[in-house]
């Protein structure tokens, strides 16, 4: 009996390391996602898409202030899916509308919040970068994953969080 008592706290205390990761400090996270917010003002200021190639998890979510009915009742965000770096390009002036380079360039790791399970968020979700973990080469980093060109919640969080909108 004490075998199994003894094998099931084994198995207890290995479930968190096994199926979890360790979360960040926010301190750390904010180290951690300040050179990616770098590299997002650069991209998006120069209009090069290299660069915004290395902090984006494909495909890249993007939403809208447009709705829609679904098919089961609900009003839904529409939404699109941009699912390489050819098509960013293509779309990159209807991605990147001034209301969203605006908040790009008024982001920061002090004005963002930080979610320890998923990453960090602005704007209103706005702006996703998610911790993630490469499945090719295991490696663990935060990734923008999603952007929203509602100009509304945008222009209501920058006149909240910054100076100039």
């Amino acid at each position: 009996m004490r075998l199994v008592a003894f094998f099931y706290l084994l198995v207890f205390i290995s479930i968190p390391k096994s199926f979890g990761m360790e979360q960040y400090s926010h301190e750390e996270a904010k180290t951690k996602i300040a050179p990616l917010l770098a590299k997002l003002k650069a991209g998006v200021t120069n209009k090069n898409v290299s660069i915004l190639e290395e902090i984006i998890l494909f495909p890249l979510n993007i939403s809208s202030s447009e709705t829609y009915v679904s098919d089961d009742g609900y009003l839904k965000i529409k939404t699109r899916k941009i699912e390489n770096i050819k098509e960013l390009e293509e779309q990159f002036d209807s991605i990147f509308v001034p209301t969203l380079v605006n908040l790009i360039g008024c982001v920061t790791p002090e004005n963002m919040i930080y979610n320890p399970y998923k990453g960090f968020s602005a704007a209103y979700g706005a702006i996703w970068f998610f911790d993630i973990i490469e499945n090719d080469s295991g490696i663990r980093r935060f990734a923008l994953s999603s952007l929203s060109t509602n100009e509304t919640a945008t222009n209501k969080w920058l006149g909240q969080e910054c100076k100039k909108t």
